[in-house]
């Protein structure tokens, strides 16, 4: 585990300054519909209705990948605020191997990776911060860490940002403690998720391992674990977070989660209230 210094928050500072974080959408769409596949809605729709509607088709579909690519650098922003105050509350784990997907890796050349854990401001109520009754530990989300990296993939540069979050099931109480879900978004405004389900070997067979905090330290490396494994079921934001809607809930709530992370710097560096 590697805690951030002052030299390394200044550094991510200064990627988000240059455009790291910034929102890659506009160019995905257009390299994608505009100049790309020939066999899209938008090349159906130019060839049959014109321009002016295969633009409005586009633009309908687009919105949520523009919100979701756009919310990635306030959030970083946020993080670097609160790194600021609590400096370990952010880790480096660039030159970890932890078992999670991702696009970024260093064939492609420069790539730095981090992880963001969440915390609880010590104190009664009004010590929280704006927008921990969503994004708090004890939140609608359960917020845990986030994760994020930049770098470039085979198509360029990119950055991607990873929410990790306890799994639901179909229920309003949660499927099994220790489950995980990582709810990933890039600059593109592409989005997936993985929910991991771990059982650790006791003896001769596995049981359910139902420390999620572990878990998730051996999910990004900080800690491995030993005897770990963990069945992974990866496809859509809605579907693995597991209610409904989750992936348009996420578009709403995440333009709001940088604020979040700059007020919870506010709280923790100042004097309880009374």
């Amino acid at each position: 585990m590697t805690a951030v210094t002052t030299a390394d928050i200044d550094l991510l500072e200064r990627l988000v300054d240059k455009g790291g974080f910034a929102s890659t959408a506009e160019g995905y769409i257009d390299r994608t519909f505009r100049r790309g596949d020939k066999e899209t809605f938008y090349a159906r729709t130019l060839a049959e209705k014109g321009v002016e509607e295969a633009e409005r088709e586009l633009a309908e579909w687009a919105k949520l990948r523009f919100t979701l690519a756009s919310s990635i650098e306030p959030v970083v922003r946020g993080i670097i605020a609160l790194a600021r105050v609590t400096p370990g509350s952010l880790v480096d784990i660039t030159n970890n191997a932890p078992p999670m997907y991702t696009q970024i890796d260093d064939r492609h050349g420069f790539r730095r990776r981090f992880v963001a854990f969440n915390t609880q401001v010590p104190g009664c109520g009004c010590m929280q911060p704006e927008g921990s009754y969503t994004f708090g530990p004890y939140g609608e989300l359960g917020l845990k860490a986030v994760i994020f990296e930049v770098g470039r993939t085979y198509e360029g540069p990119k950055a991607e940002l990873t929410l990790a979050l306890p799994a639901w099931g179909t229920t309003p109480s949660r499927l099994r403690e220790g489950e995980m879900v990582l709810a990933g978004i890039d600059t593109d405004g592409y989005n997936h998720g993985s929910r991991y389900t771990p059982d650790i070997r006791r003896g001769d067979h596995y049981v359910p391992f139902t420390d999620s905090d572990a878990f998730l330290n051996h999910l990004v490396g900080t800690e491995p674990l030993g005897g770990v494994n963990a069945m992974v079921t990866s496809s859509g934001i809605s579907q693995v977070i597991g209610f409904p809607g989750a992936e348009s809930y996420l578009a709403a709530q995440l333009p709001r989660l940088g604020d979040y992370f700059v007020a919870l710097a506010e709280k923790l560096s100042a004097p309880h209230a009374h």
